[in-house]
């Protein structure tokens, strides 16, 4: 309880945020991020399959986009596998709902989650949080 808590101030996370994960329950960014996150906080969340998201890595940009998602995030090769698949202009993306974005991976590359962000001007300069 007290790491959700922490999580909780740390992301700013409120009711009425929206969240959408794809990394499975039996891992702990899957379990804590996309099941007990938002049960603790009271916000809804939108679970995709891992498969669907690792076919179409813009499965998730678009999800993010259509929910007016505020938080979600993903290991580095998730950012890596969007940008180098995503295009500019190819699809309708609305990122502006989307507060937070965290990369929780042990081998974690700043600079990925930088060239990611560059594809959407409209986000926050603090948008990612990078271990």
């Amino acid at each position: 309880m007290h790491n959700l808590a922490v999580i909780h101030r740390v992301f700013r996370q409120r009711e009425g945020d929206e969240a959408v994960f794809w990394v499975p329950p039996y891992h702990d960014m899957g379990l804590i991020g996309g099941i007990l996150q938002p049960l603790h906080v009271g916000f809804e969340v939108t679970l995709m399959s891992p498969l669907d998201f690792l076919k179409r890595p813009i499965r998730w940009i678009e999800a993010i986009s259509r929910f007016r998602v505020t938080t979600t995030g993903g290991p580095d090769f998730a950012y890596a596998l969007c940008t180098r698949r995503f295009r500019p202009g190819a699809t309708a993306i609305d990122l502006s709902s989307w507060r937070v974005a965290f990369n929780g991976s042990a081998d974690s590359r700043f600079p990925r989650c930088i060239g990611f962000e560059n594809h959407d001007t409209s986000l926050l300069d603090d948008l990612f949080f990078c271990n």
